[in-house]
């Protein structure tokens, strides 16, 4: 006979993965999902982006593993067909792949790292957003807070560097003589606008449920910032979204009206205090008090400039806006960014400091004319190569490999909508079977009790898949890691 010491014994390791290993897997995996790089495999020039998250999400599926095969756990959905149709579309991308490889006659790397690994590894994030949503409202509540906390931390950031980008401080340093359009850690700006405004979703969500003010206040600073920084992203994508998502949240839940109104209001206040031509001398007295080591608390300019090879040749095409020189005086000459072809958005870049007594602008985004005209000849190019083969589509890494036979620059070789990314590459039969899933997905989530996800409302995902289908019109976000993150965690039946 056990006695009672042998039992806690045999608990030991269960409660120690429970109490101290899952939450920290599960921070970790909230904090790094605001974290992206790009690989170079090749000299192909084809990067092959890779989560931070991606070294965390084994350790979870360990988890799921282990739970499967010693407890027998075997979490069911709230989805109708859900685990069956994403089988479904897993399998057709396998074959995809293969006709991708018949009609080339070439291995492409693009079509299998990218597309079709990149396929499986996003399965493995709804598995794992499956494990942490049938953990119950404490594991939910560590996963929200840490990834809150992260994007605020990260807003914060690069709204001070933006600060000092306008104002001409610190420009020694590249992250800020570079800060022409927010990044974060996601070395792309339409990436990071897009992952912020599912964050705000969020954020808006907590603000209606929350009954505790200084939670409430916590919540909408963390909004104010987000907001700024979904601006100054400069993203189409990711304004779109916001307003797809803004309109659907607030269809969904009338308290979302409040907060979303609150932050909108805070943050054009807080975007005139700081960026605003009208308080530029405030704003350049109080750099002087801050940082003092620097004469006149301005950096000047055209020494940082002769110093780095990179800037200088920024200045080739100048354009009208101000800046601040050495001496406090102003400027009025600009430079467009070199952003990639089709990117569809000029920003202001800091340039040599000529002409004083002008006030520098606030930098706003202007929308290139030829923006919409180049996604909207990608698309004619694809359906052309669609209509070769409509039921079964041309295959993973088609579009890649006739642009590259038509002499298409890269940047124009990709496919900026995912409904035709789907339809071209794996057809009607794949773009079916998908959008099949978000129609259930979104019809099981509807019908679920308002109150059956104790700590964020389950109809915050329906927020956040708008949010996607907005920014999907100008960018491919299918394989966006953490929406099928949190698809899984919304997507259990019941929480305990």
């Amino acid at each position: 006979m056990k006695n009672s010491t042998d039992t806690d014994l045999q608990n030991k390791p269960a409660g120690f993965v429970a109490v101290f290993l899952m939450p920290a897997v599960i921070i970790l995996v909230a904090i790094s999902v605001n974290i992206l790089l790009t690989l170079q495999l090749d000299d192909s020039h084809i990067g092959i982006r890779v989560a931070a998250t991606d070294f965390m999400i084994p350790l979870i599926m360990l988890f799921v593993i282990s739970g499967f095969l010693l407890k027998k756990e075997s979490p069911s959905l709230c989805i109708r067909w859900g685990w069956q149709l994403l089988v479904l579309m897993s399998v057709w991308m396998l074959i995809s792949f293969i006709v991708g490889y018949q009609n080339t006659g070439v291995l492409m790397t693009w079509a299998l790292v990218n597309k079709l690994a990149g396929w499986v590894i996003l399965m493995c994030y709804f598995v794992s957003g499956v494990y942490i949503g049938q953990h119950g409202g404490k594991t939910k509540k560590i996963f929200f807070r840490s990834l809150l906390f992260m994007a605020w931390l990260v807003c914060a950031v690069e709204l001070v560097a933006h600060w000092f980008f306008l104002y001409g401080f610190l420009h020694q340093y590249d992250y800020i003589s570079h800060h022409y359009r927010m990044k974060g850690m996601y070395q792309n700006p339409n990436a990071f606008g897009i992952f912020l405004v599912v964050v705000y979703m969020i954020n808006i969500f907590l603000i209606s449920k929350n009954r505790s003010l200084l939670s409430s206040l916590i919540l909408a600073m963390g909004s104010i910032l987000i907001l700024l920084c979904v601006y100054y992203s400069y993203s189409r994508s990711a304004w779109i979204g916001l307003f797809l998502g803004g309109l659907v949240s607030v269809f969904l839940n009338k308290k979302v009206i409040k907060g979303v109104t609150v932050s909108i209001v805070l943050a054009l206040a807080v975007n005139f205090i700081a960026f605003s031509d009208t308080t530029n001398d405030i704003n350049n007295r109080l750099i002087e008090s801050i940082y003092p080591f620097v004469q006149s608390g301005i950096m000047d300019m055209q020494e940082v400039l002769e110093k780095n090879n990179e800037k200088m040749e920024i200045l080739n095409d100048i354009q009208d806006i101000g800046l601040s020189d050495g001496n406090n005086s102003k400027v009025k000459k600009t430079s467009r960014l070199n952003e990639p072809a089709n990117s569809g958005v000029e920003t202001p870049v800091i340039s040599i400091p000529e002409k004083k007594d002008v006030k520098p602008l606030n930098a706003v985004a202007r929308i290139k004319s030829d923006g919409l005209e180049a996604r909207v000849e990608i698309m004619k190019r694809s359906i052309r190569y669609w209509k070769e083969s409509p039921i079964m589509g041309i295959g993973l890494g088609g579009h890649l490999w006739n642009s590259d036979r038509e002499g298409v620059s890269e940047d124009a070789a990709t496919i900026h909508n995912s409904a035709n990314w789907l339809l071209v590459e794996t057809g009607l039969i794949g773009l079916c079977i998908f959008l099949l899933f978000l129609w259930f997905y979104v019809s099981s989530i509807l019908q679920q009790p308002e109150g059956s996800h104790e700590y964020l409302s389950s109809r915050t995902i329906i927020s956040v898949i708008a949010v996607f289908v907005g920014a999907s019109l100008a960018t491919e976000v299918i394989y966006q890691r953490y929406i099928w993150l949190l698809l899984g965690i919304f997507s259990v039946t019941t929480l305990p």
